[in-house]
């Protein structure tokens, strides 16, 4: 992969490597039965470099022409779950699909008009709650989802049983845009144009 120069990749592997060691090692403490059978002593990976020379960050933006044709395509997506987190994921601001497709039911408040995400990221210990408003448009999304997983673990689940993985979401980008962009691009552009429409630094973040 190094070799490859699949620099964001080895950086995902890398870390999936590290964070499954890390939690083989503190088993015993933590009552993790599943992972004693691994014997796991040290962390391996813990001394290798993070690559961060490799895992340059993306600067794609999607021009308004690109923008409208990803649209269409969503549009014409015959799941109507995935059709819905593809629009939501734009329409919310750009959310990272890891962080959005993780809510559930009991993360929204439709008296509120609200809902929330939990970001996990970083070395903190309990999830940062980040609180979204729902416009007319997204309620109306929001509340057909409802209608769609009253049962599921989430209101992004197509199949009843799972959510959507980011990585499902990212291959249906790059079916639509025939492989010129990625989802992490969407997020980049919807950010560049609220910048554009002079929305303020801290109504972005």
């Amino acid at each position: 992969m190094q070799a490859a120069g699949l620099g964001h990749a080895l950086g995902k592997v890398r870390s999936a490597l590290h964070a499954a060691y890390s939690m083989a090692l503190k088993s015993e403490k933590a009552g993790r039965e599943a992972f004693r059978v691994f014997h796991a002593e040290v962390n391996p990976i813990a001394g290798i470099d993070t690559y961060k020379k490799l895992s340059v960050p993306g600067e794609r933006v999607l021009t308004i022409k690109e923008l409208r044709t990803y649209l269409r395509g969503i549009d014409a997506l015959t799941n109507p779950v995935m059709r819905l987190a593809m629009l939501l994921q734009i329409y919310l601001g750009g959310q990272r699909p890891a962080q959005l497709f993780r809510v559930t039911a009991a993360d929204v408040n439709m008296d509120r008009n609200t809902i929330t995400q939990y970001d996990g990221k970083g070395k903190r210990q309990h999830p940062r709650a980040h609180v979204l408003p729902l416009t007319p448009k997204t309620r109306q999304w929001m509340e057909e989802l409802l209608a769609l997983n009253t049962d599921a673990p989430g209101i992004f689940s197509t199949d009843g049983r799972s959510t959507i993985w980011p990585e499902t979401a990212s291959g249906v980008a790059h079916a639509i845009g025939a492989g010129a962009y990625r989802l992490g691009d969407i997020r980049r552009t919807v950010e560049t144009e609220m910048g554009r429409l002079k929305i303020s630094k801290d109504m972005k973040a």
